[in-house]
């Protein structure tokens, strides 16, 4: 039995790196290839079984997420809560050039956003997503969105359980375990 969550060879059919799509268009036949020998596949995200099932032309099983709430973390909260929060990488398919672009429509209107997460390569041209962002959006990346980087899990907690609310916006995620995170503080 095969459990598919976002493979490295699906992650970058979804969200391609120029200059490396060769390499992945091999990882993708060898995952395709070994994944038919298996006698079951199951995913926990519908849209992963179609991108499979698509793939393959095998149905994997869905099961939803058997997700244990992380323990409450012991936390003062502000009488007023923080802005907005994003947790998830810098990276194009966990949506921060929306964001970007819908905080562009908002002009003087926007909120003031923290975005923790790493940095990582912009798909195409050669620098980091944040100095895309930055160069793209300068009037929103580093001035509404503030990228906070990396922080261990129960800083990330806090943040999350004393920000006013959260954001995911991903454009394609199989299941965004930051959502659930956020529901649960």
């Amino acid at each position: 039995v095969t459990t598919l969550h976002g493979s490295i060879g699906q992650i970058n059919f979804i969200d391609p790196t120029k200059g490396e799509m060769l390499l992945f268009d091999v990882v993708r036949l060898i995952e395709q290839s070994t994944l038919c020998l298996a006698d079951e596949l199951q995913t926990h995200s519908l849209s992963n079984k179609e991108f499979w099932h698509d793939k393959l032309n095998f149905e994997p099983v869905y099961i939803p997420t058997p997700y244990e709430l992380p323990e409450k973390v012991n936390i003062v909260r502000d009488k007023t809560p923080s802005g907005p929060l994003v947790v998830g990488r810098v990276q194009y398919w966990k949506g921060p050039t929306v964001l970007c672009e819908s905080l562009n429509k908002l002009g003087k209107n926007a909120p003031e956003i923290k975005w923790i997460g790493r940095d990582t390569k912009h798909k195409e041209i050669n620098c980091s997503m944040s100095d895309f962002l930055n160069k793209n959006y300068p009037s929103i990346w580093n001035n509404k969105i503030l990228p906070l980087g990396n922080m261990t899990y129960k800083e990330v907690l806090k943040h999350q359980a004393q920000s006013l609310y959260g954001i995911v916006p991903s454009i394609w995620d199989m299941f965004n375990m930051t959502c659930v995170e956020f529901m649960a503080n």
